[in-house]
């Protein structure tokens, strides 16, 4: 009977989305993008069984592939960046099956899953929305990490779930509708674009934005995600000044203050520990030194071609990834496959820049940065909110900036 349930009401949530997708594409993509404030695999662990549980990932990903492919039916597809890293993801696939020293636990789907987890982030910059809606999407990807909060603080009040938990070494963590470290990405993603909006737009609002986003990620207790947004403050900063005359000097002020509140702020995080009770614990890897050295003797065991796509991504939960891009690639690849990736990406990102429009060159540079410090602790290739970056670069190719002239100065009587 629940299963029959389940059945009807999951082919009427299908027809509702593909009856959305046909008539109001943007509508669709806002959705499935608002949906990113909550991260089911985390709301559900106490009520779905592991399998279940297994899919909420995939599908979030697959949700945001029929947005895309709904607004690449209506407004067409960018053709001018060329799909370097999903080159790399088939020259990958074909090693894997040829080359690497395939780990008996790979199956068809989890190969296929960690395509698509290679593939997707670098692709979503074909995407083209509809005219005049970048300043709509931006607003809405940089409220998502407090969209969460405001989630979780329901799911709180219902005694669904708690909206903090607490950890050994940084006492109670906030986690919102979703994973601290999930949050902690998501506040990164709109502190970048709420960034650059207050900046390119001169907006208070904006700038209000990502202060509150620094605050998120703060109180996620994640220190990369801090980390990260302070090296995309300080980036912006110094790829904008000596380059980009048009950053206004209220921007770059703005930029200085943020990044000094920033310094503070983490300065503060690593004196309190995030309420460590030791010193030592401040600077824990949180078990990831553990992680890395069971990661790294596989790559060992296969250091030239590594042990197959989705080697890196077995363990009994999301807790036993890598938590490093680098070596998830070492791991799956091997020297040479992570050579490939890399220089794929490099093309890719060489390309972006070329086409991105003066003035937020800086920002975007500042944002790979970032992207990449941050993708040295955590799974950014695996983490839904990261893909939000990416879904902001293709506004910013779509709808580039459009400088706003100063306002004309009265003369002297």
């Amino acid at each position: 009977m629940n299963l029959a349930i389940a059945i009807t009401l999951g082919a009427a949530a299908g027809a509702a989305l593909g009856w959305l997708g046909w008539r109001r594409p943007s509508a669709l993509l806002a959705i499935v993008l608002a949906s990113f404030a909550i991260g089911p695999q985390w709301i559900l662990a106490s009520y779905l069984p592991r399998s279940l549980l297994a899919l909420a990932l995939p599908a979030q990903k697959a949700l945001l592939l029929a947005a895309v492919a709904a607004n690449v039916v209506r407004f067409g597809v960018r053709r001018d960046v060329a799909s370097w890293p999903l080159l790399a993801v088939v020259v990958l696939a074909a090693q894997s099956v040829t080359l690497a020293d395939l780990d008996p636990r790979l199956t068809p789907s989890v190969m296929a899953f960690a395509a698509l987890d290679l593939a997707l982030p670098w692709s979503l910059v074909h995407l083209v929305a509809a005219p005049g809606s970048r300043a709509r999407y931006a607003l809405l990807l940089a409220l998502l990490a407090a969209a969460c909060v405001a989630a979780g603080l329901v799911l709180h009040l219902l005694e669904v779930r708690g909206l903090y938990f607490g950890s050994t070494t940084r006492g109670l963590r906030l986690h919102g509708a979703s994973n601290a470290g999930w949050l902690a990405c998501l506040a990164f993603a709109g502190f970048a674009i709420a960034l650059h909006e207050a900046v390119r737009r001169r907006d208070p609002g904006f700038a209000c934005l990502a202060a509150g986003n620094a605050l998120i990620a703060v109180l996620t207790g994640g220190r990369m995600g801090v980390g990260a947004c302070l090296v995309l403050a300080l980036a912006y900063l110094v790829f904008a000044l000596p380059a980009q005359p048009r950053i206004t000097r209220v921007g770059t002020v703005a930029l200085g203050i943020g990044a000094v509140l920033g310094l503070l702020l983490v300065s503060a995080s690593l004196v309190r520990g995030y309420h460590a009770g030791r010193l030592e614990d401040v600077f824990s890897l949180t078990g990831r030194d553990t992680i890395w050295a069971r990661y790294f003797q596989q790559f060992l065991d296969s250091p030239l071609f590594g042990r197959g796509l989705g080697a890196g991504a077995l363990g009994a939960s999301y807790f036993d990834l890598p938590h490093n891009d680098y070596l998830r690639l070492l791991v799956e690849g091997g020297v040479f496959g992570l050579a490939i990736y890399g220089a794929a990406v490099l093309l890719w990102g060489r390309r972006v820049i070329a086409l991105v429009a003066p003035g937020e060159r800086p920002f975007v540079r500042a944002l790979f940065l970032a992207l990449a410090v941050y993708a040295l602790t955590d799974n950014i290739l695996t983490m839904v909110p990261a893909l939000v970056p990416f879904v902001y670069l293709a506004l910013i190719l779509g709808e580039p900036e459009v400088a706003r002239p100063d306002p004309p100065r009265s003369k002297p009587a």
